[in-house]
């Protein structure tokens, strides 16, 4: 059947479904690391038009093919705002200069995306006509369609195909290379004339592996097996694809090909063109010291030094939440088939499907020793593996009676595990090891997917742009958001006065993991509260909507119980809302206290809150610190209001029944608790009963 197709249709096809899917929703979602790579490839730019060539090696990764391409979407975004200025979300600029250095210096608005993410979205469909050229002569081209039609509709691997980070560049470039190389090495004995003529692929595979390495250092985790392969070959173990050249021959190729790697390398990153040496060295020094630094994520439940053996694990284990159950099944039949040398002998191409074996491990043998452990590292082995799934699933076919049918089911199957994560692909676990929901208390998960929606949440009120918000992740929220973002990590771990700006604070899943490393009162403090708001995607809430400490003028008119209340001359009780109506022994009484501080309290103070029986009797009191003591009293200007979160875990044997809430304020040094006056002017005594709780059964 697929013979009466002519191949350029099955390319077309392949190119259009590739754009569509990354093309479709291409605003949706946005990663944390793209916020990073587009500012660099806008300065990578800006250095290029200043003549200061030097500057243009921005990080050790070094992400210079990616620079290179999102730089040139950003000069399709500055030409397009000078033709149509209102078009994107931009100021004008009289030059391409001026417009660059306009980008470089605030946050890029989503808009600024599109244009980089097409260019991107053009390249790597071009990649995937490419790979299914190049696996078609080396493995035929059943197992090439079966193979790119699984690549294609892999959630993980699209996902990444998406963003403008270094992953995707680096894969497709890697996976054309070690095709190429394959191909060559598979060649016969040719007479020399023929030889130099063959070399093109030889050539044309270090091109390629160049543009990986420049994308992404760690492509050279390659290269141990690439050298495995030359050994093998040598050995004549994988005749008759595969022909001994001799060694001699052999390492004139290998030189050609990682001189070839290396000017690639050196054409493309215009530092190297000026300051080789100091270029070089910057890399190794940013290498090392990225490997060096200790690192501690979460992993297995808890948060883990990715020093420790355990971590060994890492990857295996991202492998099988991050594959799809159909690349799960290919691979399995593939290695099975690999490993029966009755069955192994039935295959043609099993020398072929051997070396891409190889590349895996060594790639996978080399990411476990590093000490950054990030599942999207294994992309760059995502092509090589989904080829032998489409080997394991040919097998099938063969196997079976209706082989056009089986190919419906595995092309089905894939498309019932990519549909319901459209368009947040990223947010796919193997739902046969528990999905998400199970994923999210073994390894670390979110890089930015949701918060787009907590962005529309609060986009819907007209004062939006007035709002000011703290947020993990500040960057992606702030190119979605019409108000202003604050860093909660760095409140959290430097400047906790910030807290006293925010109107709301977003939590972020991957922040929640780590919570151990998290400022305790700050967790704590939010984690007596109900959010607002939550991102929901595939029953793991990725983000989260709480109140801030400063309540919008509109949200004080929505105060559960409003009163008016002053504690001496210092601070007035406006109201409270009971975020628990009712409680059972044991548990936490919760309730959210709106204080207005008319003069400077002594950083001591601390806010009691008991609870007493119908006969007036104390039955439990707790007392804290505003804001469990994260932020100091004496920040707070007068004319504030904040909102403050109080609790009181009950007794297990508390007796069930009515009881009244009273407040106090309590200043340790002078052992003084401050009066109480009502909006009358009467003086009730130094506690002010606010409400009435229920312990229920």
């Amino acid at each position: 059947m697929l013979r009466t197709i002519p191949k350029n249709v099955i390319y077309y096809i392949i190119f259009l479904l590739s754009f569509l899917l990354r093309s479709l929703q291409i605003t949706i979602p946005l990663n944390v690391d793209e916020v990073s790579w587009l500012h660099r490839s806008t300065l990578f730019f800006k250095f290029l038009f200043q003549g200061n060539l030097a500057e243009t090696f921005l990080r050790h990764h070094p992400g210079v093919t990616n620079m290179w391409l999102y730089g040139s979407g950003m000069l399709l975004n500055c030409k397009f705002n000078q033709l149509f200025p209102e078009l994107l979300d931009m100021k004008q600029s009289e030059d391409i200069l001026s417009c660059l250095n306009t980008i470089a210096s605030q946050n890029i608005p989503i808009s600024l995306y599109v244009i980089p993410r097409l260019l991107q979205a053009v390249v790597t469909s071009a990649c995937m006509v490419i790979i299914y050229v190049l696996a078609k002569r080396l493995l035929g081209q059943a197992v090439a369609l079966a193979g790119i039609i699984l690549l294609i509709l892999e959630p993980f691997f699209l996902a990444y195909q998406r963003f403008l980070t270094t992953d995707a560049l680096q894969a497709n470039f890697s996976a054309i290379g070690m095709l190429l190389f394959l191909l060559y090495l598979r060649r016969k004995i040719d007479p020399p004339g023929i030889r130099y003529a063959a070399r093109f692929y030889l050539i044309s595979s270090g091109v390629f592996m160049g543009l990986a390495v420049a994308a992404k250092i760690p492509t050279l985790f390659i290269l141990p097996g690439v050298f495995i392969w030359i050994v093998l070959i040598e050995l004549g173990l994988w005749r008759p694809h595969f022909h001994p050249r001799g060694w001699r021959v052999q390492m004139i190729d290998m030189c050609l090909w990682l001189m070839t790697i290396f000017l690639v390398f050196y054409l493309i990153l215009p530092a190297m063109w000026v300051a080789p040496l100091e270029t070089l060295s910057q890399l190794r020094a940013g290498l090392s010291e990225e490997n060096d630094y200790i690192t501690h994520r979460f992993f297995l439940g808890e948060i883990r030094d990715t020093k420790k053996v355990i971590f060994h694990l890492f990857y295996p284990l991202a492998l099988i939440y991050r594959l799809s159950p159909v690349v799960h099944i290919g691979l399995l039949v593939c290695i099975l088939i690999l490993l029966i040398p009755k069955l192994r002998r039935n295959l043609q191409n099993s020398s072929e499907l051997l070396a891409l074996i190889l590349v895996s491990l060594s790639v996978m043998f080399f990411l476990s020793r590093t000490n950054q452990k990030y599942d999207r590292y294994l992309l760059l082995i995502y092509p090589q593996l989904i080829l032998l799934a489409g080997s394991g699933w040919i097998s099938i076919f063969v196997l079976a009676k209706r082989r056009f049918w089986m190919a419906i089911l595995m092309v089905g199957l894939q498309i019932l595990v990519l549909a319901p994560h459209y368009p947040y692909y990223i947010t796919y676990f193997n739902p046969l090891f528990g999905g998400g929901k199970t994923a999210q208390n073994l390894i670390h998960i979110g890089q930015g997917e949701g918060l787009e929606q907590i962005a529309s949440f609060l986009n819907q009120s007209p004062d939006a742009n007035s709002f000011v918000v703290a947020s993990y992740m500040p960057n992606v929220l702030d190119s979605y958001f019409q108000g202003m973002v604050l860093n909660l990590a760095k409140i959290a771990y430097s400047d906790p006065n910030l807290l006293i700006q925010t109107n709301y604070v977003v939590s972020y899943i991957s922040q929640r993991q780590r919570e151990s490393t998290i400022n305790p009162e700050l967790l704590s403090f939010f984690n007596l509260q109900q959010p607002l708001y939550k991102a929901t995607l595939h029953n793991v809430d990725y983000a989260r909507v709480y109140s801030g400490l400063i309540p919008l003028p509109e949200n004080l008119k929505y105060i559960q119980t409003p009163l008016s209340l002053s504690f001496g001359e210092q601070v007035t009780l406006l109201g409270y809302d009971l975020i628990t109506s009712q409680v059972k022994p044991g548990e936490e009484l919760v309730i959210a206290s709106y204080w207005k501080f008319w003069q400077t309290l002594p950083t001591t103070a601390r806010i009691g809150m008991t609870l007493y029986d119908i006969n007036g009797k104390i039955k439990q009191t707790s007392q804290s610190s505003l804001i469990n003591n994260y932020i100091s009293l004496d920040q707070i200007s007068l004319g504030t209001i904040i909102r403050d979160v109080h609790k009181l875990k009950t007794d297990y044997d508390l007796p069930l029944g009515r009881y009244q809430i009273a407040l106090e304020w309590w200043i340790p040094e002078q052992d003084q608790k401050l009066e109480v006056t009502d909006s009358q002017g009467k003086l009730p005594g130094n506690k002010a009963v606010i409400g009435n709780i229920e312990v229920v059964k």
